[in-house]
């Protein structure tokens, strides 16, 4: 069903930008491609920013602003932020979110057919669990 599409849509373009996110403050440069701690420097709202201000120290979250407002991140500050970040077990409930948004993907899938497309929507799910750049 339509409906069974959109929610599937909905949980995995989430758990693919909660990856990207996540990714783009823990891969390698070499890996990802682009330079780490970009979406810091551009100031993005990412799914890691969200849950610091809600779970971090206002120490923590004043640095994190600075590092926003500042359009720059250096080796030394995204370093920092990863510390903040695994303080406040950022990483693990990424992890769960990513995890419980591909579990309601494949659900999704399995009330709507066993056919072909079905099983490599079900194989893109997967990509996107295990990504690493």
């Amino acid at each position: 069903s339509i409906k069974a599409l959109r929610e599937f849509g909905e949980a995995i373009g989430r758990a693919f930008q909660i990856q990207d996110d996540m990714l783009d403050i823990t891969s390698s440069e070499a890996v990802l491609g682009k330079d780490l701690g970009s979406d810091l420097a551009q100031g993005k709202k990412t799914y890691a920013v969200v849950k610091l201000k809600q779970k971090s120290s206002p120490e923590e979250w004043d640095f994190i602003q600075n590092v926003l407002r500042s359009r720059r991140i250096d080796e030394e500050t995204l370093n920092k932020v990863r510390h903040i970040m695994e303080r406040n077990g950022i990483f693990t409930d990424a992890n769960e979110q990513i995890k419980s948004d591909i579990k309601r993907a494949q659900d999704c899938l399995l009330r709507l057919s066993s056919g072909e497309w079905a099983k490599e929507l079900l194989a893109f799910s997967l990509m996107i669990l295990n990504r690493k750049s």
